[in-house]
């Protein structure tokens, strides 16, 4: 949907104020593993594999008019297109074109039969690009396939028929008696622990990840009808819980929206799986990267990018209907050679990376959102979309479109992960490297220290043992002391009577504990505490789209 910053850095554009959707193809020329093909099924499959190219992008397998081919897929836009000759394909007599952050892809419209994971779609409509920039094999792709809702989709608006809907309306409309929902599993290419596959789901979960359907329903923040006759686009688009972003040390980063309407303490989110890296506002992307030693806010690179040392290990937690999403350190900061960037100068022999939370571009800001969450969120959490009624013909879903969130990563494994993957493995060892001593921020553990604090543990933990023998030793003495002299009454007892007690509930904190500590509430928490009733307007309050 929206441009990533490996696009900034090979055309050093800024993004167009007129965003319609985001084309993100990374300038690296890797060649693509290849994978089985997906072929057609008579039997629906309960998962498809995606490619993950070098974590910018994610890759799918269709057959339309009877050949394969892989697309990017694509949440933040609802059109396909193919960059080649599509056999058995059949023109509609319409043209149309299709503007993106960077670039654009334009030609006739056709429709051809489609088979996807098992599903057919006998006239399936797309846009057969003649003329497209950049080029998506660069991708080790031919083209791409928008998951977004249909009402930004620009083939069915041209030819105004649902009969040239986007392929998962086409796919759900055949298919009546099936929930109307995808889910996406995203795998990390440098988890040096995990060999998981990125994975779709068509109206089932992955098996192992059932829970994610009891996760609260997160509603689909809708654009209004005036602003979609305006220009302005309807995404996968949510809230954050109010103070729903917190920092390394585990406090909220507070940010206001600059969305009408938005809940105090929120940000309106959309989730793009099309964009490689996520885009935030800037005070966000400052109060990530700008606390970490080492880190350079480079304002006139490239409209304005953070670059953090390759070794310093950064975190920030997404909170969504008060599940914490808490993001990898590796999916913090990319490493150029890695993600087909160009190189970044070391400064002082330390090797440089891209932040990966760029502070969102003046273009891309946008009066319906605060923020894009790509790729390296996304990697953090398994994530499911519900259409509900975005579908025009279903007859079993006709719910309010979601979206659930699953979180995938955990911070201790991720912890090791990243010293594995960027410190080779030497912070574990307990080895001195006056460097990383001053690169770790927030809650990471301060690695050219830990030897001297293994000698203190071991020293304490004599101490503690010699003390508790002593004590032992004295209870003894003592119990046997009270036994032989009763009149003294229970003096090892804290109540009366000898019972033990515990503190009283109603009891005052006791001292040393912080009765303020951040409070993380939901939408609705807060909709309570203002005392709104149903009938006050909320921009995240469902309407349908397709209905006055």
């Amino acid at each position: 949907m929206h441009i990533s910053l490996f696009n900034r850095i090979s055309l050093a554009l800024s993004i167009c104020s007129s965003v319609v959707h985001g084309l993100k193809f990374p300038i690296g020329s890797r060649k693509a593993i290849p994978y089985p093909g997906l072929q057609h099924r008579n039997a629906r499959s309960a998962s498809v594999p995606l490619l993950n190219f070098q974590n910018t992008n994610y890759n799918v397998n269709i057959t339309l008019g009877g050949v394969i081919y892989t697309v990017i897929i694509d949440t933040g836009s609802s059109d396909l297109w193919i960059a080649a000759d599509v056999p058995n394909a059949q023109p509609v007599g319409l043209n149309t074109n299709i503007t993106y952050g960077v670039g654009s892809v334009a030609g006739p419209i056709m429709k051809a039969p489609l088979s996807f994971a098992g599903y057919d779609v006998p006239a399936q409509a797309f846009l057969n690009a003649s003329s497209y920039s950049p080029d998506p094999r660069s991708s080790g792709a031919s083209g791409l396939i928008g998951l977004g809702p249909s009402i930004i989709s620009n083939v069915f608006l041209t030819v105004n028929d649902v009969s040239a809907g986007p392929m998962m309306n086409r796919i759900f409309e055949q298919n009546m008696t099936s929930q109307n929902y995808i889910t996406l599993f995203l795998s990390r290419d440098d988890d040096p622990e995990s060999t998981a596959i990125s994975q779709m789901t068509i109206s089932e979960p992955l098996p192992g990840y059932e829970s994610i359907i009891q996760q609260q329903k997160l509603p689909v923040v809708l654009t209004s009808k005036q602003n979609l006759i305006a220009g302005a686009q309807q995404f996968w688009t949510t809230y954050t819980d109010v103070n729903g972003v917190l920092g390394s040390d585990g406090q909220p980063i507070i940010v206001q929206s600059t969305v009408e309407g938005a809940w105090e303490g929120t940000l309106v989110t959309v989730f793009d799986s099309g964009s490689s890296l996520p885009q935030v506002p800037k005070a966000l992307s400052d109060s990530i990267y700008s606390k970490a030693a080492g880190a350079i806010w480079n304002a006139t690179l490239l409209g304005g990018i953070w670059t953090v040392p390759c070794n310093v290990e950064l975190n920030v937690t997404f909170v969504f209907g008060g599940q914490a999403i808490f993001v990898h350190p590796l999916d913090m900061s990319a490493i150029p050679s890695e993600v087909g960037a160009p190189d970044i100068d070391a400064v002082n022999g330390v090797a440089m990376c891209y932040g990966t939370f760029q502070p969102i571009g003046a273009g891309s800001a946008a009066p319906d959102h605060d923020m894009i969450l790509g790729m390296s969120f996304l990697r953090n959490s398994y994530i499911l979309l519900d259409y509900g009624n975005f579908i025009f013909d279903s007859s079993t879903d006709r719910t309010a479109p979601f979206i659930q969130l699953l979180a995938l990563t955990d911070p201790v494994k991720a912890h090791t992960d990243f010293v594995t993957v960027r410190l080779n493995g030497l912070s574990a060892t307990g080895a001195f490297d006056e460097n990383l001593a001053t690169t770790t921020s927030g809650s990471s553990i301060t690695r050219g220290k830990s030897r001297i604090y293994a000698i203190v543990a071991v020293v304490c933990g004599i101490v503690l043992l010699v003390a508790g023998g002593i004590f032992f030793f004295c209870f003894r003495r003592l119990q046997r002391h009270r036994m032989e002299h009763r009149a003294l009454g229970g003096f090892f007892m804290i109540g009366q009577g000898g019972e033990r007690k515990y503190r009283d509930m109603n009891a005052p904190v006791p001292a040393g504990v912080d009765e303020n500590l951040p409070e993380l509430t939901t939408m609705e928490q807060e909709k309570e505490r203002e005392g709104a009733d149903e009938s006050t307007p909320l921009t995240h309050r469902y309407q349908d789209p397709f209905r006055d």
